[in-house]
């Protein structure tokens, strides 16, 4: 009797895992045949699972993963069943215009820093149009052109500096004059004025 209670289990245990490698396998096929991406390219295992993505991704190996899938095959790969990676300029350019019909993936929402929004972490269009209207004078051409001057400025008296010390040491600390060139431009576009942290040569 305790022999047969022992068959009776495993027999049903057995069961339940054919039943659910079965379910996984036909949910792969139907998600494969189903799926609106099934016809760009990519690894075979791609358009199974993410799999090979999350390992590169825990390795912080996917930038030369995904160099390699599109040297493979083409400018658009196919990087996992529901996602791809498009390496084509005008193709970026159209996805990211002001006025493009593609949304943002809810990634971007794991940028904002606490539970508030950015223009960068928003991806609610009616948000992000209104925030970018209100950045639009700032950020456009015109302006951008009437600040170069200030800008190349600073990055002169950055140039000297890194100069002057190669000739004095033999050696510069690249980083920190462009640490110190940034602080300025920064001061000198948020405060009207420069906090001359390349002139006095420390923080």
């Amino acid at each position: 009797m305790e022999l047969l209670g022992i068959l009776s289990t495993s027999f049903l245990i057995s069961h339940w895992l054919i039943c659910i490698i079965g379910a996984a396998l036909l949910s792969t096929i139907y998600r494969r045949l189903t799926n609106s991406l099934s016809h760009i390219p990519g690894p075979e295992i791609s358009k199974c699972t993410d799999a090979n993505y999350t390992y590169n991704w825990l390795n912080g190996t996917v930038p030369m993963y995904i160099h390699q899938l599109h040297g493979k095959y083409c400018p658009t790969v196919r990087i996992i069943p529901d996602q791809i990676d498009i390496c084509d300029t005008d193709a970026v350019k159209e996805t990211h215009k002001t006025n493009s019909q593609f949304s943002k993936t809810t990634f971007y929402r794991k940028l904002a820093i606490g539970n508030e929004p950015t223009v960068f972490s928003t991806t609610d269009r009616h948000f992000h149009t209104h925030r970018r209207r209100l950045l639009a004078s700032p950020i456009s051409n015109s302006s951008l052109a009437r600040l170069e001057p200030l800008i190349a400025n600073r990055v002169r008296i950055a140039v000297e500096k890194i100069t002057m010390d190669i000739i004095a040491h033999g050696v510069t600390d690249v980083f920190k004059w462009w640490l110190f060139m940034a602080t300025d431009i920064i001061g000198e576009l948020t405060f009207g004025d420069s906090f001359r942290m390349l002139e006095s040569s420390h923080q």
